[in-house]
Parts: structure tokens; sequence; C-alpha cells
């Protein structure tokens, strides 16, 4: 009687212990969700990067300043230390003022009004000498957007060039006062800039432009009286203004 009560005792426990591991197992897994829910929220990839600059559609107001050298020069005088004088009919200081639309996420036409001024150099007490001009330029730019915040632009287009006046005055070294005019020239330039937004509307640019263009002569005045043109050097007569300009511009997007 008592080997077989403690074998029905020893079976059913054998049972119940059976019993309760099948009900703790679903428990068990039930207290891995848990853990298994916090992996999979640690594993939700970051977000994706901002995306690219894009001024398709965006009108801009912008203003430039503009400093260079000429390609080439013409001598109008010496020093007294027998030191060539010489003039460009490119570069030196200028400034312009401009329009520009998005025509699409790659392209931009800009439209720019401007002056610029070169003078003599080595500059001189007894005399001065500058050659003045005026602007018109019409650039189509290709763009290429290198974050949220920039772009890289390349450019090529047609200027009209105006208001040529060569002004070079030697009368306190005992010499004349030469002013020549010349006629409205046609030329063509090429642009490489970076432009930079620091604000949602406001971006900064700077970059280099190359342009070719010939100033021929419309008329020649020396100490006042009319003289013939064909009395100019040839180098004067038809003045290279060919050079290349460091550009720094603000603009304002609208």
């Amino acid at each position: 009687m008592n080997r077989t009560f403690i074998l029905r005792s020893l079976f059913g426990v054998i049972v119940f212990g059976a019993i309760a591991l099948q009900s703790a197992a679903p428990a068990t897994a039930q207290e891995a969700q848990p853990e298994s829910q916090q992996q999979l929220q640690l594993q939700v990839p970051p977000p994706p990067p901002p995306p690219l600059v894009n001024t398709a559609g965006r009108m801009r107001f912008f203003l430039t300043g503009d400093f260079g050298f000429g390609f080439d020069s013409t001598d109008v005088g010496t020093t007294t230390n027998g030191d060539k004088v010489s003039i460009s009919g490119a570069g030196g200081l200028g400034a312009g003022v401009g329009f520009g639309y998005g025509l699409s996420r790659n392209l931009d036409l800009d439209f720019e009004l401007g002056a610029q001024a070169s003078a003599i150099r080595p500059a001189v007490s007894n005399a001065e000498g500058f050659f003045s001009r005026s602007f018109l330029l019409a650039t189509m730019k290709y763009k290429m957007p290198t974050s949220d915040t920039g772009q890289l632009k390349f450019g090529v287009g047609l200027g009209a060039y105006s208001n040529g006046k060569l002004d070079i005055d030697a009368r306190d070294a005992g010499g004349r006062h030469t002013v020549v005019k010349y006629d409205n020239s046609p030329g063509v330039h090429l642009t490489g800039e970076f432009e930079r937004f620091i604000g949602q509307n406001t971006s900064l640019t700077v970059g280099a432009k190359m342009y070719f263009v010939k100033y021929k002569a419309e008329s020649v005045t020396d100490s006042g009286a009319s003289v013939s043109v064909d009395s100019l050097k040839s180098n004067v007569k038809e003045f290279n203004g060919n050079g290349l300009d460091l550009m720094v511009g603000l603009s304002r997007y609208f």
C-alpha cells in the first residue's frame, strides 16, 4: 500500500511539473516580447539627409563688386626714374546690380548692369589717367548643387560695353590732356562661382569672370581740341579690353 501511494504521488508530481512547464512557456515568450520590441525600436534607421539646394522658379536681385586686371596694357608715359607708365582696357575696380531667375534646377539666367574703371600703373604724383566703361551682361549659368546650402555655377554670356573713355592728364608734368572716347562694343564672357546660402533667402557668392572685348576709338580731344582718330597709336585706336576679374556678390531671393 505504501509503495503504491509513493508511485502515485511521484507520477502526480511529474504530471504536475510537465503541466507547469508547459504553462510557463507562453509566459516566458510573453515576457520576452518587450525586449524584442525594444531591439526593433533601437534599429530604426536615421532620418535621410536634407535635400540639395534648389533655386528653380525663384527670382533674385544681387549686388556685385569686381576687382581684376587686363591681359594687355598700353604705355602712356614714363616716370622720372625711367619706368614705363601704362594702362589697361580691363580690370580695375567695378560694381554692378542685377536680376536673375532660376529656369530649372540646373539653369539660371542673369542680367547685370555695372561700371568699371582701371587706372595708370604705377601711380604718379604729377599725372592722372583712367579708362572707364559701363556694361550690360546676359549670362546663362549651369548650376551644380553641392549641399542643402551651396552650389557651383558655370556661365557663358554676351555683353554690351558702352561709354568707354580713356582720360590721360599729364599737364602737371608738362604734357597734354588727352581724352579718347570709344564706340559701344560687344563682348563675350565666361564665369565660375560658388554660392552659399547664409539664410533662407540670402546668399553670398565668390567667383571669377573672364571677358573678351575690343574698343574702337570714336573721337579724340587733345587739350580740348578735336584731333583725328588716325593720330592715335594702333593699340589705343583699338583698345584691348580682355581681362579677368574676381567677384564678390550678395543676393536676395524672392
